[in-house]
């Protein structure tokens, strides 16, 4: 009993921060119920580097995250969220982006300026009003110019198809979660079918044959020819689903990250300082990549 008014104190109590004051504050560990996702230990920053020294057999990031994000329901086949499957996902960005990375700078650059200006405007010299989480669809069409080109980044079914799945997969990997165990087998098939039909299968709509251009679709399939497909594999479907893991993956997490620096900054007293500082570094390296 004492557990269940724990976790709706924590559901409807977050803002009061008792935990912050009383624990963390003090260097203390201490747990925050979390009647989402689970009870959650929350340790002081002093044991960062405490926790990044811990092997993946101690402590796994990778497990945290497929229990988090439900991987067995929401990750739209059962084999990507292996962990060699994923290691694989993310060692064809790391390899192929890292190669040409000069190649994408002034892409990515020219993307996000003209993204920032479509979403909020030019205006230097007036405030106005913006949605904070509408970042989402800055990082998305960045996103995409990597993964999927020019042409698609710019075709706004893609960039919402994108935006769709990575944020209804969030929903439904809460929704899921917070089933019971024996029910979550019967009803996350439903839950995810949504996302699926909605946004899934737009997304996997867009790609199509091209010459051989640069971008994650080519990658992917220069990796499956490499290490051989089998008789029952399909490669457009594989691809398309790897390409919507990993463009969710690094949409929610820039996204998130920005959003939350942009709360912190407007939170934060105008600083004078701050603003020379970061004008200085930018005038510094000229917008030449290092």
């Amino acid at each position: 009993m004492d557990g269940i008014k724990s976790s709706l104190k924590s559901f409807f109590g977050l803002r009061e921060m008792h935990g912050y004051r009383e624990y963390s504050k003090c260097d203390k560990i201490f747990i925050l119920p979390n009647i989402v996702k689970g009870h959650e230990v929350i340790i002081p920053t002093h044991y960062m580097n405490w926790l990044l020294e811990q092997p993946d057999t101690v402590l796994s990031q990778f497990e945290t995250n497929r229990q988090f994000m439900c991987g067995d329901y929401t990750m739209l086949q059962h084999d990507m969220i292996r962990k060699d499957k994923w290691s694989r996902l993310s060692d064809i960005v790391k390899r192929e982006m890292t190669r040409d990375i000069d190649d994408y700078v002034d892409d990515i650059v020219d993307k996000v300026q003209d993204s920032l200006k479509s979403l909020w405007g030019s205006n230097t010299e007036e405030w106005h009003e913006i949605n904070v989480y509408d970042v989402m669809s800055e990082v998305a069409r960045v996103v995409n110019r990597v993964f999927v080109g020019l042409q698609l980044c710019q075709n706004p079914g893609d960039v919402q198809a994108s935006m769709g799945f990575s944020k209804y997969i969030l929903l439904w990997a809460m929704g899921i979660e917070m089933l019971p165990r024996f029910f979550k087998p019967l009803v996350a098939p439903v839950l995810t079918a949504y996302d699926y039909m909605m946004h899934y299968k737009r997304m996997s709509g867009f790609i199509a044959p091209s010459n051989q251009p640069n971008d994650y679709i080519q990658w992917a399939m220069r990796d499956l020819v490499k290490r051989g497909l089998s008789p029952q594999d399909d490669p457009d479907d594989m691809v398309s689903k790897q390409l919507a893991i990993t463009s969710f993956t690094a949409i929610q997490s820039s996204a998130i990250t920005i959003t939350i620096a942009l709360v912190d900054i407007s939170a934060t007293p105008p600083s004078i300082e701050v603003q020379e500082n970061s004008l200085r570094c930018e005038s510094g390296h000229r917008q030449l990549w290092a």
